[in-house]
């Protein structure tokens, strides 16, 4: 493995140079957006690291970086060995071009990850994933005469490199075919907005119950994490939805133009008594802790802290990388 190096570059040099990556720089990479430059915050997600690198692989290449959560902005950390990355490639996809480095921030290590683009098509688990509208979706590829049979440890087929026969070409159709058709989860239709109907329909359900955590997502939708994470990601990035909470208490709701008119015309149904009684006893309340307290759904906890921090009641901080909240210091003057 490649060590931190104090060489400097830009975002848009580090492409293709990964050893030139520095921390301004890096910043420089999650600030600036690209179809081909994927984040994943734990190395534990590794059906999201192999369907990423098989996409990058099958179409123009890219970048790859473990250890860093873009969408809420957290270092995470890369908390494999340094062979474990390696085996994986080594395991998924021998003998393509992939190199890796470190970077370290904080007494954590971020891998990061420069895929080639290759010549031949590479799967990952039995299915081939490109990049399509700046998304990782699977595929179907077309075999040519001309084209060699790429085969990695988790692909079944024999390792050749003479030209595929008629029969050859035929039996890997038939797996191609089997593999799509024991695909569960659905693909995507778009509407006439942009999103598809998961999209459409995970705003409704936002409109009707407040809010939607990535693991509502999954059990509505019978979509992967992965899935589900990106396509809440994109209703942020297109301003349908703001990411609320921190760590297990991260869920999806309207953007604040939306939903001003719900959030100011319903006040706390919690008495500042009632909070004062329990930080006496307690250093600080959090999100989730508010919402089992008082017996309600995430969203209406949030609104209801952020009205008491809105009053000067209480101050938003954060302790251990999540959102707490504690009596205003203000109070302590008074």
């Amino acid at each position: 493995m490649d060590v931190k190096t104090q060489n400097k570059c830009t975002s848009r040099e580090f492409f293709g140079k990964i050893n030139c990556m520095n921390w301004q720089s890096f910043i420089s990479l999650v600030q600036e957006k690209s179809d081909h430059v994927f984040f994943i915050s734990s190395a534990k997600a590794t059906d999201a690291i192999g369907e990423t690198m098989s996409a990058l692989l099958n179409s123009l290449g890219g970048t790859v970086v473990i250890g860093y959560d873009r969408i809420n902005v957290h270092l995470t950390g890369y908390n494999q060995t340094d062979q474990w990355i390696d085996q994986f490639i080594d395991s998924h996809f021998k003998n393509s071009d992939i190199s890796s480095t470190f970077l370290f921030r904080s007494n954590k290590k971020i891998l990061l990850l420069d895929v080639k683009k290759s010549h031949h098509h590479y799967p990952y688990n039995g299915s081939f994933y490109t990049i399509q509208d700046s998304k990782i979706t699977a595929f179907t590829p077309t075999i040519t005469m001309s084209e060699p049979i790429i085969v990695t440890t988790d692909y079944p087929m024999k390792s050749t490199n003479a030209k595929p026969t008629d029969k050859a070409i035929a039996s890997v159709a038939q797996q191609l075919s089997s593999i799509n058709s024991l695909h569960k989860e659905s693909p995507p239709v778009t509407t006439n907005n942009g999103f598809n109907l998961r999209q459409k329909k995970a705003i409704e359900f936002i409109e009707t119950q407040g809010s939607i955590k990535n693991k509502q997502y999954r059990k509505l939708f019978n979509v992967s994490h992965k899935t589900a994470h990106l396509e809440l990601a994109e209703l942020v990035k297109q301003n349908k939805a703001k990411i609320v909470g921190s760590g297990r208490s991260t869920c999806y709701r309207l953007p604040t133009d939306a939903s001003a008119s719900v959030e100011t015309s319903a006040p706390p149904t919690v008495h500042r008594s009632q909070i004062s009684a329990y930080l006496d006893t307690h250093s600080q309340l959090t999100e989730s802790t508010y919402a089992d307290e008082f017996n309600m759904d995430l969203a209406q906890a949030i609104n209801e802290l952020d009205s008491f921090c809105d009053q000067g009641f209480l101050e938003k901080t954060i302790i251990d990388n999540e959102v707490c909240y504690v009596k205003s210091r203000q109070l302590a003057f008074m």
